[in-house]
């Protein structure tokens, strides 16, 4: 099935990356939110608990949630979903299982069509396990569930599962050799039943982010050491009105995108320094204005955007997990604050949603001395 897609080029791009200078100086601010409790989202101190994923439904007012269990043998992986209430940020709906396979990088993924709930997870190729492609109801009852043979991730970077009425789209990175990585999506018809109607290899390359922008598709990737941004035509399964944002100087940069309430988009770029900055561009690339934000920022979460506000976590080199929302409307920067409580284990692997009532932070944490269960807080409204 083919679906037809104006293009436009993107109007504005902001760009949030870790600097390379070292003498980073570090904005000070004096806004302050609040936070919710520290909650457990599910915690068995047996397994690894691993690889959140969350998207919110407008509809329901709900948060579907998949994640990764590994049992300490790291021979099988468990995909299991969990419901929160937006309102109260309880779990509405105890994790279950809802598949299993022998790999354990099977980098889940969830995406909302019209209210239908729809999960992607990576088995092994030429197995009975592949790639599945799973329509859940809210319960997590198994309403459809499709198969397919395809060359699984390299890692979890980039992954995107992306969903329109009659469509899934699903990006992800393949390893192509030692030095190279290979960019594919997956397009699987969701209007009758599941089936797979497009494969598409774009060559060398590593995809970061694909998100939807004023009902287009865009994809960031690194090719030939620049960062780019493209609208991807669903007719053609190509990279259309491409522009080099940055060039990279790390191997495997980290990359997330997101857009922004007015054109345009927001992004995290991590090189080799640890100084964290929001960097923003103008359309055609030039640099029109820096906000340093730490100078020892580690591995760090995807941006959520709230009308003017960007917000951002990261882990320290003392290993706790830093937020902080930066108004770009009136350039203004809130206070950081700590998201874990815990003195011991590691706070990794951060993730935000952006609901009304505020801004959820998932991650991983190893407090437990297991390989981590998964915590969360949310902002109070804004």
């Amino acid at each position: 099935m083919k679906k037809y897609v104006q293009l436009v080029c993107m109007i504005c791009i902001s760009i949030v990356f870790l600097k390379c200078e070292s003498d980073i100086e570090v904005e000070s601010s004096s806004l302050i939110f609040n936070l919710t409790d520290e909650c457990v989202l599910y915690e068995n101190n047996e397994f690894n608990n691993l690889n959140p994923k969350a998207i919110y439904s407008e509809v329901n007012k709900e948060i579907y949630i998949v994640f990764t269990c590994v049992p300490p043998t790291l021979d099988s992986t468990a995909i299991m979903f969990t419901v929160l209430s937006e309102e109260s940020g309880e779990v509405i709906q105890s994790p279950i299982q809802i598949g299993s396979v022998k790999s354990i990088s099977s980098f889940p993924n969830i995406a909302l069509s019209t209210g239908r709930i729809f999960v992607t997870w990576h088995g092994q190729k030429s197995t009975p396990e592949g790639l599945a492609i799973m329509e859940l109801s809210r319960d997590g009852t198994t309403q459809r569930r499709f198969i397919s043979d395809t060359e699984p991730p390299a890692s979890f970077k980039g992954d995107a599962l992306l969903a329109n009425q009659t469509s899934l789209f699903h990006f992800y990175n393949i390893k192509h050799d030692e030095d190279m990585s290979g960019m594919v999506c997956i397009q699987a018809s969701i209007t009758d039943g599941i089936e797979i109607e497009n494969s598409i290899n774009f060559g060398n390359g590593l995809i970061h982010n694909a998100y939807w922008d004023n009902g287009l598709i865009k994809v960031v990737y690194t090719q030939n050491g620049k960062l780019t941004t493209a609208t991807f035509d669903q007719q053609s399964g190509s990279f259309e009105n491409i522009l080099n944002l940055e060039s990279i100087e790390h191997f495997d940069p980290v990359v997330s995108f997101s857009p922004l309430k007015d054109g345009g988009a927001v992004a995290a770029i991590a090189q080799i320094s640890q100084n964290l900055s929001l960097q923003f561009y103008s359309s055609d690339g030039n640099p029109t204005k820096t906000v340093n934000l730490s100078s020892k920022a580690f591995n760090f979460s995807n941006i959520a955007v709230n009308d003017s506000l960007i917000s951002i976590a990261w882990v320290t080199s003392e290993n706790n997990l830093e937020f902080t929302l930066y108004n770009f409307a009136s350039s203004q920067l809130y206070k950081l604050k700590q998201m874990n409580n815990s003195t011991t284990g590691i706070a990794i692997e951060p993730l935000l949603l952006n609901v009304p009532s505020g801004i959820f932070t998932f991650w991983r944490d190893t407090r437990n001395h297991n390989g981590g269960d998964i915590y969360y807080r949310r902002t109070n409204e804004l």
